[in-house]
């Protein structure tokens, strides 16, 4: 699946913010800058809150902080480089320095699912490690996860 189906180029963003909520603050009050989204305060609440529930730092320097939410009704996300890899307390105990925030209706949590299960195989596999690894400048990212997105849709096909 093309990765504009989630979000644009312009929804990838480089981030100054050098720890965890700060940088959460920074991606939300981005989504507000673009009109995305108002009152960037209530849904930084919600994705606060749900990181207090569970933390999102999945690993492989990649965090997937989200809220579903029935005050907006299309599917919203924006993916923050961090310019100094953030202290995420993620599984591998390694820094995060890529983070994949996602605002959704409740009704499209399979919609969520496919995304965060694309780009975790993108970030799994190791034969991306280097680009992913190195310092892509937000385009590149997004041309880079556009295309490896589409050779997930044809390792999917039977």
């Amino acid at each position: 699946m093309k990765l504009d189906n989630f979000f644009t180029k312009s929804q990838v963003i480089k981030i100054s913010a050098t720890e965890k909520q700060p940088a959460l603050k920074e991606l939300i009050s981005e989504l507000q800058n673009q009109s995305i989204i108002e009152n960037s305060s209530r849904y930084y609440a919600q994705i606060a809150h749900r990181e207090s529930l569970e933390n999102t730092g999945i690993g492989n320097a990649l965090a997937i902080p989200h809220a579903r939410t029935d005050s907006v009704d299309k599917f919203i996300t924006i993916l923050g480089i961090a310019d100094t890899p953030i202290e995420y307390q993620s599984i591998d105990q390694k820094p995060v320095k890529y983070i994949l925030l996602s605002i959704f209706p409740t009704s499209m949590s399979t919609k969520y699912l496919y995304l965060i299960g694309m780009i975790a195989r993108i970030f799994n596999n190791r034969e991306n490690n280097s680009f992913l690894e190195g310092n892509p400048t937000p385009a590149e990212l997004f041309k880079f996860l556009d295309k490896q997105g589409g050779k997930e849709k044809n390792r999917a096909r039977p």
